[in-house]
């Protein structure tokens, strides 16, 4: 349950936003069952790592959804369409507004990012393999 729960406003914008941006595409593209499930396993996974590297401090909120999002949105574009269509200065900047997040808030974690990109990682390269649907 840790992915929905945010202590603080400002986290819960950041990581809705972000995952809004950049699930709004994979579910253009693959549904929203796909979308569900990518947040389901990024927010796990990121929690997960946070848990097994620093199990002491709790994480909160749903900065592995966002960060699994971006990283597989990112891999996906890169390999079957053409980022030129993409603006690639909002983008950065919507990475390094994610990647701040355990500089800003207590509740995030940089193992609750890596967990979650990592996942996203791998969501990328395995939405690669199947098809999108018709839109």
């Amino acid at each position: 349950t840790a992915p929905f729960i945010h202590l603080s406003a400002g986290y819960a914008f950041v990581c809705l936003f972000g995952f809004a941006v950049f699930g709004a595409g994979l579910e253009r593209r693959f549904g929203p069952v796909a979308v569900v499930a990518l947040w389901l396993v990024c927010g796990a996974a990121g929690i997960g790592m946070k848990a097994l590297a620093d199990p002491a401090h709790a994480a909160l909120g749903a900065m592995g959804c966002v960060a699994g999002a971006l990283f597989a949105w990112t891999v996906y574009v890169v390999n079957k369409e053409d980022l030129r269509d993409y603006d690639a200065l909002g983008l950065a900047a919507m990475a390094l507004v994610v990647c701040a997040l355990p500089i800003a808030t207590d509740s995030a974690s940089v193992w609750v990012l890596l967990g979650g990109a990592l996942a996203g990682l791998v969501a990328g390269f395995v939405l690669t393999r199947l098809s999108p649907r018709d839109a």
